[in-house]
């Protein structure tokens, strides 16, 4: 008990829909963290399978512990992330999926990394993938390659650098409007640059802190173009938003790089005349980045290959 009082009040928010295969591992990984001071929020987006009577049945063991958000209405990703968002009371908040799950030591060592400096605003680790064949990809973060300052260094390097289930950032710095409604699909990424704004920081703990499931009901896989597409508007609205040359041509670079991954997206889904008219917009915006990304792609397919082949 005296450690809960000197801990800072922990937020771990869940959203949810139609995800009862996996829904429980997620509320146990969750609400069984070695830290005293933490709530669990999750909230259901009208979900038709038995996901809501998974969650009643853990708000019961855990009373005191799990803040449940359900039987309202269908809100769609950001609208039901807000809704969570909402109820959070949290120094700080940690996110996640209702496919997702978190390992021992995570809320501790991350609340740790942020309460050196309030100038640390977000901090990310490691993960282990599990695809839908079962094989396992641990994704590593190292301080040296994960740590930078403000939104700039974040979107240089790279939207992979840490899944949302490894995010937890200092409440105080996320927008009064929360996750952006203008986003419907990757608005947690847009909230991650909300956030840091120009001067915040980030960074990471070392170790593996959690799975991420990869399935065929990920939203990154039914609906990637619209994903990508979340992307590009994002990056379109910073450049809107910002008057500082330098920031615009990071940004870009960013466009050109993701239209891009839109265009080879369209071209799977067999949308060719889409797919080349997105090509072209990126070649057109910055024809050296879109070259090199694209030979990035490649070696990046090849490196996966070999290493799942052994």
């Amino acid at each position: 008990m005296r450690e809960m009082k000197t801990q800072p009040l922990v937020s771990i928010l869940i959203i949810s829909f139609n995800q009862e295969q996996f829904v429980g591992e997620a509320l146990a990984g969750a609400l069984e963290q070695d830290y005293e001071n933490l709530e669990v929020v999750i909230a259901d987006d009208g979900s038709t399978d038995g996901t809501t009577e998974v969650i009643l049945k853990f708000a019961e063991k855990y009373p005191d512990r799990l803040v449940p958000l359900t039987g309202g209405p269908n809100l769609g990703i950001t609208g039901n992330s807000n809704r969570a968002l909402r109820a959070c009371k949290g120094k700080y908040i940690a996110f996640q999926g209702g496919d997702d799950v978190m390992l021992p030591g995570k809320v501790k060592s991350q609340v740790e990394w942020l309460e050196v400096d309030e100038k640390r605003v977000l901090c990310g680790h490691g993960v282990e993938v599990v695809r839908p064949d079962g094989y396992v990809e641990i994704l590593k973060t190292e301080s040296k390659n994960c740590t930078g300052r403000g939104y700039l260094d974040f979107i240089k390097a790279g939207t992979s650098i840490f899944k949302t289930v490894s995010i937890m950032v200092r409440a105080s710095e996320i927008p009064l409007y929360g996750f952006d409604e203008r986003v419907p699909f990757v608005s947690d990424w847009k909230l991650w640059v909300d956030c840091l704004g120009k001067e915040g920081l980030y960074g990471c703990v070392d170790g593996i802190f959690a799975t991420y499931r990869l399935h065929n009901n990920n939203i990154t896989t039914t609906r990637s173009i619209d994903c990508i597409q979340d992307g590009i508007q994002i990056m379109q609205m910073l450049v809107a938003e910002n008057n500082d040359k330098h920031a615009e041509r990071i940004l870009i670079r960013n466009i050109a790089s993701r239209y891009l991954f839109l265009a080879l997206s369209q071209v799977r889904e067999k949308k060719m005349i889409l797919g080349v008219k997105s090509a072209f917009k990126g070649f057109s915006l910055d024809p050296h980045n879109f070259s090199v990304s694209l030979l990035r792609i490649f070696y990046n397919k090849i490196e996966r290959l070999f290493r799942k082949n052994g």
